[in-house]
C-alpha cells in the first residue's frame, strides 16, 4: 500500500540522515583531534622561543606565529566541544570552589591578550561570593571565556563590566560591553551554531559562529541559561544564571596544610593553589631535601623555578627528572597553576 511505500521511504531517509550527522561527528572530531597534536607542537615551540635570544624582527614573527596558532588550536577546541555537545557527552562535574577566583582569573587572562585596546574593565562581584559555590567550575570557565573574549573581540574602545550577584537563588553573572552590538533582527538566531550576528563580521573579526552556540549548551548541562540583551551600535548585554548552591564546608587550606604537615611535597601543593610560589619553592626544597632522586618534586619544582623566572635552574630540575623517568627525550607542555601560565620543559632522557 502507498502508506507502507511512504512509511519505508521515511525510514531508508531518517537512516541516512542519521548516518550522515554520524559521520559528519566522527569527521570533525577524527580532524580535530588530528590538528591538535601539530598545533600544540607548535604553540609549545614558540613559547620556547620567546624565551630565546631573538631580535626584534624575530620576536615579532615568533609572536605571530604563536598567537596565529593559539587562533587555530581554539577553533579546533570549539569544534570539539560542539560534537560532545551533539552527541549528548557533555560531563558536569560540581565541585566547591571560588567564583571571585574564577571570573578575576579569566578576565585578567583574556584582558593581557587585547592589552592594546584601550577598554577599561570593571568587576564587581556581590560579597556574598566570598563563600565558595558548587557547579562546574570547569565548565564555568568556559562559558566565561568565550563571552569575556567575544566582549573584548567585538569592542574598540570602551568599557567592559562583568557583574555576579545573587538573584532569585540563582547566581546570574552578566557581561556588558560597549562594543559593537547585535541587530535586533539577529539576536534570535545569535545561538544557532556556524552563525554570526551582523553580515561580513566574520570577514573583520574571524571566528567559527560556535562560540554563543557552545555557551549557550554549557549553561544548559548547569541547568541555566544564556540570554542576550543588545543595541546595535551601543553594546551587549549577555547574562549567566544558573542554580545557586552553596559548598557545604568551607575550605580551609590553613587547616589542610595542618593535616600534612610532615608531607613537604603536599604542603607545596597547597600553596600552589594559593599561588604562594616563594613558599611552594620552599616546600619543594624540604622535599627534595628527603628525597633527591624524586621525579615527581623534581619536575614540580622545575614549574616553580619557571614562574619564578629562574629558567636555569628550572631546566636543570627537569633534565634531573627526565633521567628519572627514564623516558626518551621528548618537549611537554605544563598548564599549572591556571590554564593561561603554559610552560614549554625538556625532559632529557637517560
Amino acid at each position: 500500500s502507498k502508506t507502507e511505500s511512504y512509511k519505508t521511504q521515511l525510514e531508508i531517509a531518517n537512516a541516512k540522515a542519521k548516518k550522515l550527522l554520524n559521520d559528519r561527528e566522527q569527521l570533525i572530531s577524527t580532524v580535530s583531534h588530528d590538528l591538535k597534536t601539530p598545533l600544540s607542537t607548535i604553540v609549545g615551540y614558540s613559547e620556547l622561543l620567546s624565551n630565546s635570544d631573538l631580535n626584534t624582527k624575530q620576536k615579532h614573527y615568533n609572536k605571530n606565529i604563536k598567537s596565529s596558532s593559539e587562533y587555530i588550536s581554539k577553533l579546533v577546541q570549539d569544534l570539539l566541544d560542539f560534537t560532545k555537545i551533539e552527541a549528548g557527552k557533555i560531563v558536569v562535574e560540581p565541585i566547591p570552589f571560588s567564583l571571585s577566583v574564577v571570573i578575576d582569573e579569566v578576565a585578567k587572562n583574556i584582558q593581557a591578550v587585547y592589552s592594546q585596546k584601550e577598554i577599561d574593565l570593571r568587576i564587581n562581584i556581590d560579597p556574598e561570593f566570598t563563600k565558595n559555590i558548587v557547579t562546574d567550575p570547569f565548565r564555568l570557565r568556559q562559558i566565561l571565556s568565550n563571552l569575556i573574549g567575544n566582549a573584548y573581540k567585538f569592542t574598540l574602545k570602551g568599557s567592559i563590566a562583568i557583574e555576579a550577584k545573587i538573584i532569585d537563588e540563582n547566581v546570574s553573572i552578566s557581561v556588558i560591553d560597549t562594543g559593537i552590538g547585535i541587530k535586533e533582527s539577529s539576536q534570535k538566531i545569535v545561538f544557532e551554531e556556524f552563525t554570526q550576528a551582523n553580515d561580513g563580521i566574520e570577514k573583520i573579526f574571524g571566528g567559527t559562529g560556535l562560540g554563543l552556540t557552545i555557551a549557550k549548551k554549557m549553561a544548559e548541562t548547569l541547568n541555566g541559561t544564556l540570554k542576550l540583551e543588545s543595541k546595535f551600535g551601543y553594546g551587549s548585554t549577555f547574562t549567566i544564571q544558573f542554580p545557586l548552591v552553596w559548598a557545604s564546608e568551607q575550605f580551609s587550606m590553613s587547616q589542610a596544610m595542618q593535616g600534612c604537615a610532615d608531607v613537604p611535597f603536599a604542603q607545596a601543593v597547597m600553596c600552589l593553589l594559593t599561588e604562594d610560589l616563594q613558599a611552594a619553592l620552599h616546600h619543594l626544597d624540604k622535599a627534595h631535601a628527603k628525597q633527591p632522586e624524586s621525579a615527581y618534586t623534581l619536575t614540580l619544582r622545575g614549574v616553580v623555578k619557571h614562574m619564578l623566572a629562574d629558567h636555569a635552574g628550572a631546566v636543570n630540575d627537569l633534565n634531573v627528572a627526565g633521567r628519572s623517568y627514564k623516558k626518551n627525550v621528548m618537549w611537554k607542555a605544563f598548564q599549572f597553576p591556571d590554564p593561561g601560565a603554559r610552560l614549554l620543559v625538556r625532559v632529557d632522557g637517560g
